[in-house]
């Protein structure tokens, strides 16, 4: 087997869904808040856009860098609401921002390089890296500072191996929101350094208490050094439709096309016109947001309410990161026992990296007749 898949493990937010479906299958009676899909439909005027797509015979290849239409709509879209400057030759459309993150870390590290991953994280960034012949170099952020970052970090875990950083804000699973103060950190390690910053910012759109996303890319003295992940899985209820897109110089745009070209072709092409249609729906977006906003304030108040339970209330994403102690027991072990006990599945901390164990990974991006059943049965455990 090739050596660059030995050490990789199955991501565990799959697995733990997953595990839901076939308890589900076997006649189980499961909550499941341990995935990241959305409970709501797609909108239906992106829906229809596909049919109309499909009847008008758009189902043939296309330019492997995306449909043009649909790449200049996103540049716009970046100009006016992230103000990355861009066009159109800037972007890449791929099968869903997890590829884009995979092909982002291989366009800039390789073997012999280190990308540095602040954590806890997505479970996947560690993996990736390692796909693409780097080392991932995972350091902890504190709970208790916040998951702040910070310049004494960043400069601990730096070596001269160092090609990359990975940030993703709003995160996946803490919920943390980067302040301009801690963008202000990194552009300066990045520019101080010479590395390439990958900004994952698939939750966007999804940030509570009036806090602002802000894109390193609009940074105009690191921005050629900045690749930009976004996704419309999250902001339009689209995840099944596997569609991302990543921004970047030209320089890595056309790297990236070259390894597109062998490797997948294109995006299917009825599928990118509904991407145009979603990047219309900005209402509709906004009231997802609301209701996660709603949803996650009824589960920070149930959760702490409980005894060993305490919740890092998220600033952003669909997360709530819960650090629970009871009868000494490690995430995993936590996990399964609200399983056996409650029928619960959740995500263990553990799975996130360093700074993990101790937590679980709720998802409120379910209803809230399921939250409200979840909770009834985790007091109920208790």
């Amino acid at each position: 087997m090739n050596k660059l898949l030995s050490g990789i493990s199955a991501s565990a937010t799959v697995s733990f869904n997953n595990l839901a479906s076939r308890l589900k299958s076997e006649g189980k009676s499961i909550v499941s808040l341990a995935g990241g899909d959305p409970d709501f439909d797609t909108p239906e005027k992106i829906k229809a856009s596909l049919v109309r797509a499909l009847n008008c015979g758009h189902t043939h290849y296309c330019d492997v860098r995306g449909l043009k239409a649909l790449r200049e709509k996103l540049s716009f879209k970046l100009r006016e609401e992230n103000n990355i400057m861009c066009s159109e030759k800037n972007i890449i459309v791929t099968p869903g921002a997890k590829y884009a993150v995979c092909l982002a870390i291989m366009a800039v590290a390789g073997e012999g390089d280190e990308v540095l991953i602040p954590q806890p994280s997505w479970v996947s960034y560690e993996a990736m890296t390692r796909l693409g012949g780097a080392l991932p170099v995972g350091f902890p952020l504190s709970v208790e500072n916040g998951y702040e970052i910070t310049r004494s970090l960043l400069e601990e875990n730096c070596t001269d191996r160092t090609k990359a950083i990975v940030i993703n804000s709003p995160n996946n699973p803490t919920g943390h929101v980067l302040s301009s103060d801690e963008w202000q950190t990194v552009r300066d390690f990045v520019r101080d350094h010479e590395l390439y910053l990958i900004s994952d910012e698939v939750y966007e759109s999804i940030i509570f208490d009036g806090r602002k996303n802000i894109s390193p890319a609009s940074f105009l003295d690191i921005s050629p050094r900045v690749i930009t992940v976004n996704s419309f899985s999250k902001a339009y209820a689209m995840t099944g439709w596997r569609m991302g897109y990543l921004c970047a110089s030209e320089e890595i745009t056309d790297v990236i096309a070259t390894v597109l070209s062998h490797e997948i072709s294109c995006v299917n092409e009825f599928v990118q016109y509904a991407g145009i249609t979603a990047l219309e729906c900005r209402e509709e977006s906004l009231m997802m947001a609301r209701e996660y906003e709603r949803r996650r304030d009824y589960l920070v108040k149930e959760l702490s309410s409980l005894e060993g339970f305490e919740a890092v209330v998220p600033q952003g994403a669909f997360y709530l990161w819960v650090r629970i102690e009871k009868n000494g027991m490690n995430s995993e072990e936590l996990a399964m026992w609200l399983l056996e006990k409650a029928g619960v599945v959740t995500v263990p901390g553990s799975s996130f990296g360093k700074g993990g164990e101790k937590f679980l990974r709720f998802c409120f991006a379910y209803s809230m007749k399921d939250l409200e059943e979840a909770v009834r049965r985790i007091k109920k455990c208790i």
